[in-house]
């Protein structure tokens, strides 16, 4: 039986997601992350520019404004990169842990369902008690938020807002990002993690 390539791999998620080019960027971008192998990506980014004779660029810090690349062109590179680094297996794995991309619903660890941004964030309210906030020091505080939101301190790059006060309680406005959770729940085989 042939083995996919990754770019068939990728072609899949595509069709069967419907991800934008933004989108896909997103994928890859976390991909890369999560390989820890940000700093070669960069030096496949300078590879690349001095190919098409920018040898005088030294760093990839802009490179991506000035050589003028879209999504669509990062979207390639990303992929040849992906490639030569031969993790069709990983990188198929990681795909099925994207399925957050395009608005899926989040079932969250404590029942909420949460609508997901493109890229992978949730967002609700939830009541705080002030003096809930007043004994915590700030990573305390963001895990409250977590675990009030999503019943799950794996959530991330956390952003809050006030939008009120309901029966002496502060409502607030929470964000973040389900990524650790989603790779938490993947690697525990955990299902019924979303709903269209």
């Amino acid at each position: 039986m042939r083995h996919a390539s990754l770019y068939e791999i990728f072609e899949d998620a595509i069709a069967t997601q419907g991800w934008s080019d933004n989108s896909q960027r997103v994928v890859l971008q976390r991909y890369i992350e999560n390989q820890q192998s940000e700093a070669a990506f960069d030096d496949h980014l300078l590879q690349h520019a001095r190919e098409v004779n920018q040898e005088h660029i030294v760093s990839s810090d802009g490179l991506e404004g000035y050589m003028g690349w879209r999504d669509r062109d990062m979207v390639r590179i990303m992929l040849e990169y992906i490639e030569n680094q031969k993790s069709d297996d990983s990188f198929a794995v990681f795909l099925r842990q994207c399925e957050w991309i395009n608005g899926k619903t989040f079932k969250a660890d404590n029942g909420r369902e949460l609508t997901q941004s493109e890229h992978g964030f949730v967002s609700g309210n939830i009541l705080i008690d002030v003096d809930d906030l007043v004994s915590r020091d700030l990573e305390g505080v963001m895990e409250l938020f977590a675990e009030k939101l999503v019943g799950n301190e794996l959530l991330s790059d956390i952003s809050y807002d006030v939008v009120g006060v309901e029966d002496g309680q502060i409502v607030m406005r929470i964000t973040g990002d389900i990524q650790h959770i989603l790779a938490s729940r993947a690697e525990n085989d955990v299902d019924g993690s979303f709903s269209p």
